[in-house]
């Protein structure tokens, strides 16, 4: 395990922190002209020439492979469950914002498929959902959530499940309307307080979109068709191609993961090792 040195901070600030990566958003009830002197401190801050760094050589997975790391002490009799794939990079128009409109009755919201499945239905869970992340670097498709070790290969045989069968049948008529209806609604909610505002221009400054992103991301949802979503659910699901995590007691419940088909569970150490 490396330990880590005062001297790797320093080093990591030198190589990419700097001016020309970075921007300052505030909102509040202040003017321009009052809060620029108080920024005046950064004319100071001279650029060097760092670069986020390029990242590549992504691992590509043929089968679904469960890995598991032993934790005895968490929660004593629970598992944690990750489920995913690397997907795309974040884009605010396009496959990936579509990505997760088309995820929204499958692990978006409470009344998804994956939770109504897990938590109301079987119990299992408090909570499970799925979706895509992404940023300037591809991210993943993940689904997740905390259950029993006792449950924890019927969970994922569950989380399986449904994947699979919206991955083969798609969107109904009633969740498409669902989903537009929610997804509209909700996006109202996100941009009340200060905080959210700040993280609004924020994203539009930090990925350099138009001012009116918002309203084509509306523009989206109401238009997006049920053809549109199933295409998108066969290319951007893929049951059988996926990592399985499980952090839990293994002498509670690697035999009954082995038992899911997978082939030999790989463990890994809490470094990922």
């Amino acid at each position: 395990m490396y330990k880590l040195k005062v001297s790797d901070a320093k080093a990591y600030y030198d190589k990419y922190y700097e001016p020309s990566l970075t921007s300052v958003v505030v909102v509040g009830d202040i003017t321009k002209e009052e809060v620029l002197p108080k920024l005046d401190f950064l004319s100071k801050w001279k650029t060097r020439g760092a670069k986020l760094p390029e990242i590549s050589g992504f691992p590509t997975y043929d089968k679904t492979q469960i890995y598991l790391v032993h934790q005895s002490d968490f929660k004593t009799t629970a598992s944690q469950i990750r489920i995913g794939y690397l997907s795309d990079k974040y884009d605010a128009t396009g496959k990936f914002f579509k990505s997760n409109i088309m995820n929204f009755p499958l692990g978006g919201a409470f009344s998804s498929r994956i939770n109504m499945n897990l938590r109301e239905d079987k119990g299992y869970t408090y909570g499970a959902r799925s979706w895509f992340s992404g940023s300037d670097y591809p991210g993943p498709f993940a689904a997740s959530a905390t259950v029993k070790a006792n449950v924890t290969d019927s969970t994922i045989i569950e989380f399986i499940k449904e994947i699979k069968s919206y991955h083969a049948g798609g969107i109904t008529d009633e969740e498409l309307a669902h989903t537009k209806s929610n997804m509209l609604q909700k996006d109202v909610l996100n941009y009340e307080t200060l905080w959210d505002k700040a993280n609004y221009l924020g994203n539009i400054v930090e990925k350099d979109l138009p001012d009116d992103y918002k309203a084509q991301q509306e523009n989206i949802v109401n238009n997006i068709t049920k053809e549109e979503i199933n295409a998108l659910a066969k290319t951007q699901l893929k049951p059988d191609n996926m990592i399985i995590l499980v952090v839990g007691n293994k002498y509670l419940i690697k035999e009954d993961l082995e038992k899911l088909g997978y082939g030999k569970v790989k463990e890994l150490d809490k470094e990922g090792e």
